[in-house]
């Protein structure tokens, strides 16, 4: 933006995959416009080498410049400017030295201003126009004074002879003397207006800077996977969602407690919905801590305690440390234990010694079934909620995630402890055809009949019939289903595995970009499945919206997902008492064998792939088999269980057991 601003038309905008990049390049360098690279990698396109060495050629009035064996003029007016979404680029020492390389990323208190100001924007407009308006006064006012104080100096170098003379210095000096009084009294003005205006802001502070914690905490989320990318300007549109949906309130406190509590549940929504299973307790938990490492209360958490939690005892050594005293601990646990003594010394200091004193209270808690809830011996009554999350990680580390979330439950609320589930009609509500939707796939997940179920609820076409599946010579097909859903009446375009078209996506952004929101139907959709993959391109995801189609964790949330799946009118379909027991018998049995999954061949003794299609045509099977024997129970035939039983555990599902002793366990389930 800056760049635009400054050289307005004469700043050309390209990438160098563009196919008219070499048009605009020679362009630029003949007219000496700026030349505004976008996207670029840690691989620099050798064309642009001789512009970067600055191999000019000059041939009497003339300058030329040598790119593909073919002079090009070059005006000494030529600037080129590149740019990278890249966090942390590995350019070449070369190019470093070659080019002014500057970090433009946002810092966590820069940020907390920019997002301050947008909040006061929002609810004290009259605050914000005034503190615009007194930075264009002072920038104006001292913008005055050096004007001044440069024509004074350009008059004494200038005078020659007696300075006092001078009368045209004198009365310039005069003038120069009373305008800086003005400016120095306007000065001091707006400095004290400044600070009325500082003060009034600083109540929605707490705001802004929950806001920074959590935008630098979904920044950090792309270390754990190169899927997981957020761009600020996305950002910055859940941030004015929050402000605008939070609740009204008369006191400006409990306004403000709405904003981050609405603000929190927007983001954590957001980005857990495109986090997989494995990352979203991390995600909440680093919220959690984040949260209170920035707390400015008696809560704040000592940033000491935190990196206890985070390396245990992993630096220590156990022939260094003091001795054991029991030898049912392990060495590993009283590793953590004398870590923990030493990182948390407000709690722990001496937790060596009272385990070494009570052997038998510390190792019932140690041998407790649930010791996240257990009260801690001798410690209980001056323990945080952080206290205990640190002690079950230092001795009972398998009861660490359950830890992990009654702290997030306490410290961010109970829903946030929750698997959250996929409400995939409210993201087509708030997404446009230019807001492509992109499905992160894992091992048996397949969002494509959850995709066309809601297709088929909104009477809305698939284009082409069953999507398109990348791959070699699909990308023009991809292309023109895409732009025929933007043309359309508002079809959608299904795009399935693209991590085997990357080249076809960086064409797709390109497309996407340049696309005028007016010429596009409201209802037109782009969705997207794909694998990760780590040349995804960053601005693709960036300015989509990302989705993943786990199964959720444990049985109850399995159930409550498959439910999700049922409208009203399904499950009122059959007034038989049967029908509705039927259900959820199915969505038990589904659930059950997908958890059975997790534990490998204790669960299964040979792995299958159960996803949605199986329990949707067993749906189907339960459904027909009602209409068949019709919705009188006195008078139509009664429901043949063995029937229902066969093609359930023998077909539906059976059809992709192998293993006997599998077949016999689901038989009885």
């Amino acid at each position: 933006k800056w760049l635009r601003s400054r050289y307005g038309e004469n700043v050309a905008v390209t990438q160098f995959d563009d196919k008219k990049f070499p048009d605009h390049l020679a362009k630029q360098l003949q007219d000496g416009g700026c030349l505004l690279l976008e996207n670029c990698t840690e691989d620099i396109d050798p064309m642009i080498d001789p512009v970067l060495d600055k191999i000019i050629v000059r041939a009497g009035r003339m300058q030329n410049i040598i790119i593909n064996d073919k002079p090009h003029d070059f005006d000494d007016d030529f600037k080129l400017a590149m740019t990278t979404r890249l966090p942390n680029p590995l350019f070449t020492p070369e190019l470093f030295a070659k080019a002014l390389v500057i970090d433009m990323t946002v810092t966590m208190q820069g940020l907390e201003q920019q997002l301050l100001g947008q909040v006061i924007g929002k609810e004290k407009r009259e605050l914000e126009e005034e503190r615009a308006k007194l930075i264009e006064e002072v920038n104006e006012n001292e913008k005055r004074l050096k004007e001044f104080e440069d024509r004074l100096l350009a008059q004494l170098a200038a005078s020659k002879g007696n300075l006092i003379d001078d009368d045209e210095l004198i009365a310039t000096l005069a003038d120069a003397k009373k305008a800086s009084a003005e400016i120095k009294e306007k000065l001091a003005v707006a400095q004290e207006t400044r600070k009325r205006i500082t003060s009034a802001s600083e109540e929605y502070r707490p705001v802004a800077l929950r806001g920074s914690i959590l935008y630098f905490l979904i920044v950090d989320m792309s270390q754990v996977s190169h899927m997981y990318q957020t761009s600020l300007p996305q950002f910055l549109r859940l941030f004015d969602e929050a402000i605008t949906h939070s609740e009204p309130a008369q006191l400006t406190t409990k306004r403000i407690s709405n904003i981050i509590a609405m603000m929190t549940r927007v983001v954590f929504e957001h980005i857990t919905r495109g986090l997989f299973t494995a990352h979203r307790l991390l995600f909440v938990l680093t919220m959690a801590c984040k949260t209170k490492l920035h707390a400015r209360d008696a809560t704040k958490l000592p940033h000491e305690s935190f990196q206890t939690l985070l390396k245990g005892g992993a630096a220590l050594s156990i022939n260094e440390t003091r001795v054991k005293p029991f030898p049912w601990i392990p060495d590993r646990a009283w590793l953590n234990i004398v870590a923990l003594s030493e990182g948390a010394p407000k709690s722990f200091k001496l937790l060596p010694d009272y385990i070494s004193r009570s052997e038998r209270l510390w190792r019932d808690w140690y041998d407790a079934e649930s010791p996240e809830i257990t009260p801690v011996p001798e410690i209980e009554e001056k323990m945080e909620p952080f206290d205990r999350l640190l002690i079950v990680r230092s001795l009972r580390e398998d009861r660490a995630m359950l830890a992990a979330l009654s702290y997030v439950s306490i410290v961010l609320g109970k829903e946030y402890a929750e698997p959250l589930q996929l409400d995939f009609e409210s993201v087509i509500e708030t997404t446009t055809g230019l807001t492509p939707i992109i499905f992160l796939l894992s091992q048996g997940s397949d969002p494509s009949s959850l995709i066309e179920a809601s297709a088929k609820r909104r009477k809305k076409q698939i284009i082409p019939q069953g999507g398109i599946s990348m791959g070699q010579g699909q990308e023009q097909a991809a292309m023109d289903a895409t732009l025929a859903s933007f043309s359309g009446c508002g079809e959608w375009a299904l795009l399935q595995n693209c991590h085997l078209g990357l080249k076809f996506l960086a064409d797709l952004e390109t497309v996407l970009v340049k696309t005028d929101p007016d010429t596009i139907g409201a209802e037109a959709r782009v969705l997207i499945t794909s694998e990760p993959h780590p040349r995804f391109p960053i601005g693709l995801l960036q300015m989509s919206i990302k989705l993943t189609n786990e199964p959720p964790p444990g049985i109850k949330t399995g159930i409550k997902r498959s439910y999700g799946w049922f409208n009203q009118e399904m499950l009122d379909s059959y007034r038989r008492p049967e029908w509705k027991a039927m259900l959820f018998a199915q969505c038990f049995i589904h659930s059950n064998v997908v958890e059975r999954k997790k534990f490998g061949p204790i669960g299964f003794c040979i792995p299958y792939e159960f996803n949605q299609g199986d329990w949707q045509a067993s749906v189907q099977f339960l459904q027909n088999h009602m209409a068949t024997i019709g919705d009188d129970a006195k008078k139509g035939a009664q429901v043949s269980w063995i029937t229902v039983r066969y093609m359930i555990s023998e077909i539906q599902y059976g059809g992709r057991i192998t293993d006997n002793k599998d077949r016999i366990m689901f038989n009885n389930l």
